[in-house]
């Protein structure tokens, strides 16, 4: 995910705060995906990041399909030569006498992202739903794998999990190693990892491996030759069905110490492109989008409601504030169709970026 240019630093010296913030989003958003409490769990989240900064990134909204309540996580996609603001807040936290080991790391490894290096950009995730109130860990971190996206080369998978378990202030394990490294060498030819991250907060540690460019009659074996322990006939039969209404899909893995584990993420697409590339998803209208929700709605994945108000969230708003105006940004990224033993659920992510006029 990237933007044109650096938002926060117009806005570095008022008092633009969190609160405006999510204020002027609030209002791009319809209440069938977030509703008050949403909002204030939102809000409470990320309580201690400067809204100027914020402005200096791409926000990603996570919705729940299948669940009446309007709630949703949250994500910011920083790129190194247009999210400064926003990383040097991370650094400057990193770098304070009470950080944990967890923050300072994560400061530490944003500081030094390069554009003429790899990675050039990380996504930073934060659960919000599954959290009790007042509950506000480090997020989760995703760093690109893609060899399409980079200036520099890509370093090989072990090399790639080292960089994220250290960024993450996490222990080496080798046995984690050696599972991650046997994802990238069962993949069929064309295929690549698009995304490596993990979520440290979360029970059961695992790392998350993004695989495109999979054909569907390649999938099975694909999932035999990793031992993914889940069903594979769901899979298929889920992924054969929703083919009918996607382009293109990619494959999301959690990939724990000893194994995959029992659940895989299906994110689709409309677009011939795929999921890692930003001149897609980022020119979508609601009208490409609208039968594949219309199909989820069908298939009885996503409540109508929330299928109408994803697809509200696309397209551009000029929105004043009480001290200046913004370009609204909005666009769906990707729904994912989560298959595990407990069944198949839908979830949509939409991307928003702000830019004041002055």
């Amino acid at each position: 995910m990237q933007q044109e240019h650096e938002g926060g630093s117009a806005l570095a010296s008022t008092s633009f705060d969190v609160g405006d913030f999510f204020a002027l989003a609030r209002r791009c958003i319809p209440s069938a995906l977030l509703d008050d409490r949403g909002w204030r769990r939102l809000l409470d989240r990320m309580r201690d990041i400067p809204g100027s900064a914020l402005l200096s990134a791409w926000a990603t909204y996570e919705f729940r399909l299948w669940e009446s309540e309007p709630s949703a996580d949250f994500e910011l996609s920083l790129w190194a030569d247009k999210s400064k603001t926003l990383i040097d807040y991370f650094a400057d936290r990193g770098r304070a006498a009470s950080a944990s080991p967890s923050a300072a790391a994560l400061g530490a490894y944003l500081a030094q992202m390069s554009v003429d290096a790899w990675p050039p950009y990380a996504i930073l995730e934060y659960d919000v739903c599954d959290l009790a109130d007042g509950e506000r860990p480090d997020p989760g971190l995703f760093i690109s794998c893609d060899p399409h996206r980079s200036n520099a080369d890509v370093p090989s998978p072990g090399e790639a999990l080292d960089v994220l378990v250290d960024a993450l202030g996490l222990q080496h394990d080798r046995s984690e190693r050696e599972t991650v490294e046997g994802v990238f060498k069962a993949m069929p030819p064309g295929a690549f990892v698009n995304l490596l991250g993990a979520m440290p907060s979360r029970q059961q540690r695992a790392v998350r491996v993004q695989v495109e460019g999979v054909e569907v009659p390649e999938v099975p074996a694909f999932l035999e030759r990793i031992g993914w322990p889940g069903p594979v006939p769901l899979v298929m039969d889920t992924l054969t069905d929703l083919l009918t209404a996607s382009a293109r899909f990619a494959l999301a893995l959690d990939v724990a110490p000893d194994g995959p584990l029992p659940r895989v993420g299906l994110e689709l697409s409309p677009f011939a492109e795929g999921m890692s590339c930003f001149d897609g998803w980022v020119k979508g209208t609601r009208r490409d989008w609208r039968p594949l929700f219309e199909h989820l709605v069908a298939t009885g994945l996503c409540l109508p409601e929330k299928g109408e108000a994803v697809l509200a969230c696309t397209g551009l708003n000029r929105l004043f504030s009480p001290r200046n105006m913004f370009a609204i940004f909005s666009a769906i990224y990707a729904p994912k169709i989560t298959v595990s033993d407990n069944g198949v659920h839908a979830k949509a992510y939409t991307v928003m970026h702000m830019t004041p006029a002055s």
